[in-house]
């Protein structure tokens, strides 16, 4: 549906899956009847990218800030023999990184997990906007702190967390993430990570990342199967992956 309406309409942000995500909120105002000349060269470009395929590599030089308004996408870094250690998943009305509002190459490289709809913006209209609104400034602000925790979890997974640990966590940090988003029915979260997806995460192989899960479906913990999740025990899940 949304993406019909962007080939339609050109502008998805009536049919915004993500429900006005706060970034968008303070950059553009989607719901207002008409757009002043600053918030539609703002957010003029949509584009549509097909699933397990690169936005963009890292060091790539690039004028536009990329906003996912739909699907499932992932950072990540690349050893040059090929190994990957993602470093967070986006879902729909996430900034691929807030850095990049301040450099202009992307010290981190992006690629889709789903099919995904992003939104461009230029990054001197966003930063114009930024130094021009305490609002704007305190939500982009948020924004990359929220980035900063999130990359100190991940140091403590790989550090100090085991096998189990790290799933669990993994799991409830993204169904949290979608349930604030309120988009989610019936407490089935869309999951489309494969095992290799949470192993790049965790910095487990898929072979282990394999065996726990089998072990959270034997224990009830989880259902996970053709893309869904659905947590069955969330208490026990929390405790396991260390959730305050």
């Amino acid at each position: 549906m949304l993406y019909n309406d962007i080939r339609e309409r050109g502008r998805p942000c009536v049919a915004c899956p993500a429900g006005y995500p706060p970034a968008c909120c303070v950059l553009i105002d989607p719901q207002a009847e008409e757009f002043g000349r600053f918030q539609q060269r703002l957010a003029q470009n949509f584009e549509i990218f097909e699933p397990h395929r690169n936005v963009y590599l890292r060091n790539a030089k690039s004028d536009d800030i990329y906003i996912l308004c739909d699907g499932w996408a992932f950072t990540f870094l690349q050893t040059a023999d090929g190994r990957r250690q993602i470093i967070s998943f986006l879902v729909g009305g996430d900034f691929s990184s807030p850095g990049i509002l301040f450099e202009e190459t992307s010290a981190l490289s992006l690629r889709t997990l789903t099919k995904a709809l992003f939104c461009r913006m230029k990054r001197a209209d966003v930063r114009k906007k930024v130094v021009s609104s305490d609002e704007t400034l305190d939500v982009i602000g948020k924004i990359g702190a929220a980035n900063e925790r999130a990359k100190n979890e991940l140091l403590l997974d790989l550090g100090r967390r085991n096998a189990d640990e790290r799933i669990a966590h993994l799991m409830l940090t993204l169904t949290e993430r979608l349930d604030r988003l309120g988009t989610v029915q019936g407490g089935t979260y869309p999951f489309p990570l494969r095992q290799r997806d949470m192993a790049d995460a965790t910095g487990l192989t898929p072979v282990h990342v394999g065996r726990t899960i089998a072990k959270f479906r034997e224990s009830g913990l989880i259902e996970l199967s053709a893309g869904f999740l659905r947590i069955l025990n969330r208490t026990e899940l929390r405790r396991i992956g260390c959730i305050d």
